[in-house]
């Protein structure tokens, strides 16, 4: 597993991304490793717009 190492037992806690529960090192959007919200590079980029289906199905 990977995450953030717990000082005081030593054990990992891993992250996982809110929209679609992959398995995460680290929060793409903010980029830490505790994050209470991760979010991986492609939710990330759908949630801001960057990453988004065709407005019509022919393209125009």
């Amino acid at each position: 597993m990977t995450g953030q190492q717990d000082a005081e037992a030593g054990s990992t806690v891993a992250l996982v991304c809110a929209g679609c529960d992959r398995s995460l090192e680290d929060c793409a959007f903010c980029d830490e490793v505790d994050c209470g919200c991760a979010v991986c590079y492609r939710c990330c980029r759908a949630a801001i717009g960057e990453s988004m289906d065709p407005v019509h199905a022919h393209g125009g």
